[in-house]
């Protein structure tokens, strides 16, 4: 059987939890996992079937695994389009949760910082409307 709640007040023993987020957000889970141990991280995925990538994985072999969500998890749990899931074991959840402190330190953080030390270069035709128009 499955039994859900937040985290913050479930009355029962977890096994799991899952983390719905956007592309960055799990990305960051995703550096989290590898962070001490380095590798990659592989994902098999059935397109109908969520419950099965997300459940299964963490509770029989005690690794994170990534789901997208299917029409069931869409129409019944209100997923989101922009949204994956991400599941890992109860066992992980400290090493995952250093792994974020220890990437976020190292420079992996949320907002990304954007690259602007670099003067974007303008097609050359805008020189000519810059002198039609004028302005230079």
């Amino acid at each position: 059987g499955v039994a859900t709640a937040p985290l913050n007040s479930c009355d029962f023993e977890v096994d799991l939890a899952v983390v719905y987020g956007n592309g960055l957000q799990v990305t960051r889970l995703i550096q989290a996992a590898l962070y001490d141990k380095g590798g990659r991280f592989s994902v098999s995925v059935i397109p109908g079937a969520v419950c099965a990538d997300i459940l299964v994985p963490p509770v029989r072999d005690g690794r994170c695994s990534l789901g997208f969500p299917c029409w069931g998890d869409r129409i019944h749990a209100g997923t989101n389009d922009n949204e994956i899931a991400f599941s890992l074991p109860v066992s992980r959840f400290e090493e995952i949760m250093s792994g974020l402190s220890q990437s976020h330190e190292a420079g992996m953080k949320v907002p990304v910082p954007q690259d602007r030390s670099y003067e974007p270069q303008m097609p050359p035709i805008y020189n000519d409307y810059v002198k039609d128009m004028g302005l230079d």
